[in-house]
């Protein structure tokens, strides 16, 4: 809770950049993982607008690379509805 009293909720965009945080952080200690990265972009895009074409390419995707491109581009459309 923030001093007023009112619950902090992360923006679209934080949501979004956060997941990127996650990404870097894992890859610079060799800690990615396929499996939870995908289930990782899909907690971080879950109840977004339009994130629901984004989670069927992330189900689909084979690589951590498709995994991060598909989140780049709905990243590029949460920039331009804000």
């Amino acid at each position: 809770l923030l001093e007023n009293g009112v619950e902090w909720r992360p923006t679209d965009e934080e949501r979004v950049n956060a997941f990127f945080d996650y990404y870097e952080t894992t890859k610079k200690l060799g800690m990615v993982k396929f499996a939870d990265l995908k289930l990782k972009a899909i907690q971080f895009t879950k109840g977004m607008g339009f994130a629901k074409k984004t989670r069927v390419s992330l189900v689909e995707a084979k690589s951590a690379e498709e995994i991060v491109v598909a989140v780049e581009a709905f990243r590029e459309k949460v920039l331009l509805e804000a």
